[in-house]
């Protein structure tokens, strides 16, 4: 269970109960959605996706049964296979396999290349215990000097500021911290989060 440290995950009570059922407890940063990638991107597929299909279907029992046709189809990329492939154990026909291989293999290399185009401006932040940083909580205006004291989850940091004070921190509001002195900090720094 992934939850941003919502009270009713946090009880001992559920604790207990999670312990005795082999459940995991995962707690990522509070107030910050990107901690929870994959169920924040299932969110932002299922919209993007409901909300193009309103050119072809009005009612919207309609466009979420289209929708939902094309994700039953869709080869997922940590299965490799479609949600409708495990349920049935079989695939089942649809029109694009009516079109034959040639088709169905465009349309793969064409998907693997949009996949390449977008990961290529991806960059992973990985910060070392005892790291200087600069963080950034959501309402706060000004970068702040801190010190990373633990990896808490694969994106989540615990750091400590200079007034003593730890923090959990996604690795989007990190940035490395290679100066003391504030007015030498780094021009990407400046507000665009």
């Amino acid at each position: 269970v992934v939850s941003d440290n919502a009270s009713i995950f946090k009880s001992e009570k559920f604790k207990q109960f999670a312990t005795a059922n082999g459940i995991k407890l995962v707690q990522t940063t509070p107030y910050h959605s990107r901690s929870n990638g994959l169920v924040e991107r299932a969110i932002r597929t299922f919209k993007s996706r409901f909300e193009k299909s309103a050119d072809q279907f009005s009612d919207p029992e309609h466009r979420l049964q289209a929708m939902l046709f094309v994700y039953r189809n869709s080869i997922h990329s940590s299965t490799g296979r479609t949600p409708s492939e495990m349920f049935l154990g079989r695939q089942p026909r649809t029109f694009l396999q009516s079109l034959g291989p040639d088709r169905r293999a465009y349309a793969d290399r064409k998907a693997l290349k949009m996949k390449l185009n977008h990961d290529k401006g991806l960059s992973e932040r990985h910060f070392e215990e005892g790291q200087p940083v600069w963080l950034k909580r959501k309402n706060d205006q000004e970068w702040t000097p801190a010190v990373i004291q633990e990896k808490t989850g694969d994106l989540s940091y615990r750091a400590r500021t200079e007034a003593q004070n730890d923090v959990r921190l996604h690795a989007d509001q990190l940035r490395p911290r290679k100066s003391e002195r504030i007015r030498n900090r780094p021009a990407y720094l400046r507000d665009y989060t």
